[in-house]
């Protein structure tokens, strides 16, 4: 509706304010609302952020709208603090738990294989 409604007056849309500080500060700490640290939890919101996003575009595209549509996301930029083997693996964990987990659904269009919210117990 508010699509149609404002038309091409709005060039770019966004759908969603960074998805990693709703779910890592939501769910990862505590910090922000929910303010719970739980890890399912946040797979979940994950999930449903992603759906949301996902029913957002279908919803613009559906108007025949030429706007661009998206989420605002705040990526961190990862690199080993060292040439080891662990400083290595330690990076590319971050990159996945900071930028991958947001993106691979977006541009792939479908979950890290490790970090599928589909294998928790609430998303039904």
């Amino acid at each position: 509706m508010v699509f149609r409604a404002l038309g091409d007056g709005v060039p770019t849309w966004l759908t969603i304010n960074e998805m990693p500080t709703i779910v890592g500060l939501g769910y990862g700490n505590g910090t922000h609302a929910p303010g719970s640290v739980d890890h399912e939890a946040g797979q979940v919101a994950l999930h449903h952020l992603m759906l949301g996003d996902g029913l957002a575009v279908q919803a613009l595209r559906a108007t025949g709208l030429k706007a661009r549509i998206g989420p605002a996301q705040n990526f961190t930029a990862v690199y080993p603090a060292d040439d080891s083997d662990g400083a290595r693996q330690a990076a590319a964990r971050t990159d996945l738990t900071e930028n991958r987990l947001y993106l691979e659904p977006i541009l792939r269009g479908e979950y890290h294989r490790t970090r599928s919210p589909r294998s928790t117990s609430r998303t039904g």
